[in-house]
């Protein structure tokens, strides 16, 4: 049920916007809270759910294109990338927005290939648009998990971009996920790719 009464915006930037909402508390009393958003209508108000952006779960097969033989094989694609409101280094996953009218495919090749240089050779699932910090933002992502090749590059990334990539064997990111094993000693472990490799592991793909 969608207790939204009014939402206003108080700031409009290129990629980030502010929004004030008043809606009905659960004893009906008015209340306001702030938000961000990415959107120029806000979930909110429209009730209209779709991904934002795209954080892509890239499990490596090699130089060369080909089908998957052996979980143990494959190697976990690792980022590291300087995040500026966390003052330092960031442990994670290649992710982008989806600009235009881009599919949620269309913008996984382009920011695997931006971030990485690597290319999808085969998209294996894509989840419902996903909710990582529902108190500050309406912002979703769907996470989504490919096979992926090529020789990994940071050639394609922009000048604000700060991204070093590592290849993570099963075996390393097992420990890690089930001992805490300082593989990622020098940065912060985000979230979202916390849990996708947790996933990858418990799940044995």
């Amino acid at each position: 049920m969608n207790r939204t009464k009014e939402v206003k915006k108080i700031f409009g930037g290129k990629f980030v916007k502010l929004y004030d909402v008043t809606y009905t508390d659960k004893n009906g009393k008015d209340r306001l809270w702030r938000f961000a958003s990415r959107r120029n209508k806000t979930l909110a108000e429209t009730g209209i759910e779709k991904a934002d952006a795209v954080v892509i779960v890239p499990l490596y097969l090699g130089e060369n294109s080909g089908e998957l033989e052996e979980f143990e094989d494959i190697k976990f694609v690792v980022t590291k990338e300087y995040r500026a409101p966390l003052g330092g280094y960031e442990y994670g996953l290649p992710a982008g927005l989806i600009d235009g009218n881009e599919t949620i495919e269309e913008a996984v090749e382009r920011e695997l290939f931006e971030e990485t240089g690597l290319r999808v050779s085969k998209v294996v699932h894509i989840t419902p648009p996903l909710y990582s910090s529902a108190g500050l933002s309406d912002e979703s992502t769907s996470i989504v998990f490919v096979e992926c090749y090529g020789i990994p590059s940071t050639d394609g990334n922009k000048d604000s971009e700060d991204i070093e990539i590592s290849l993570v064997s099963y075996e390393d990111m097992s420990e890690f996920i089930e001992s805490g094993k300082e593989i990622f000693p020098d940065g912060r472990i985000g979230v979202r790719g916390y849990l996708a490799w947790m996933y990858m592991i418990t799940s044995a793909y």
